[in-house]
């Protein structure tokens, strides 16, 4: 076997932070702009709907940002360990097969794992409710987005990659 791999942590990107208030502003004030009393009545609901959603939605997201401090995304030679995904590390020995899943535009690292695991390891509340809906979708795993860090996908599977290959002592697929 070669050397080990190196370490990888990931921090949140101030940037990516600053895109997704941005937008989550402009589409909060947008959907209220619709809510105007005595007009269409259809607009009035759509706005309010997209007002509590898009208000709730950048609420959460500078929950987050504040909230989480240090390295989000973790792959090292034992595991990958994303604090947004759960509480403790996914080793290695655990992944059956890693793969990128791709819709509408959106990729995401999706580690495919028996059941027990997602118990063992302590999957977040989120990550849980999105299983059945990923898995209708056809990304029936643990699924890890580059969105809000400071690295890109195309980075983070290079690493998951060669970390997963490394703990089977085999080239990197």
């Amino acid at each position: 076997m070669s050397a080990t791999p190196p370490v990888l942590q990931v921090e949140q990107s101030a940037t990516q932070f600053a895109k997704l208030v941005l937008g989550g502003v402009v589409l909060t004030a947008l959907s209220g702009a619709l809510v105007a009393p005595g007009e269409n009545a259809v607009m009035t609901v759509v706005g309010a709907v997209g007002l509590a959603f898009f208000g709730a939605s950048t609420v959460i997201v500078i929950y987050r940002f504040l909230s989480l401090r240090g390295p989000v995304l973790t792959i090292d030679a034992d595991g990958i360990h994303d604090v947004r995904v759960s509480r403790l590390p996914l080793l290695w020995g655990e992944v059956r097969s890693i793969r990128v899943w791709e819709l509408n535009h959106q990729r995401v690292l999706v580690l495919n794992v028996e059941d027990r695991v997602w118990d063992e390891i302590g999957v977040l509340t989120l990550p849980r409710r999105a299983r059945g809906a990923n898995r209708a979708l056809g990304a029936d795993g643990l699924a890890f987005t580059a969105q809000s860090l400071s690295i890109t996908l195309e980075e983070m599977v290079g690493a998951a990659r060669a970390a997963y290959a490394f703990r089977a002592g085999s080239p990197a697929r």
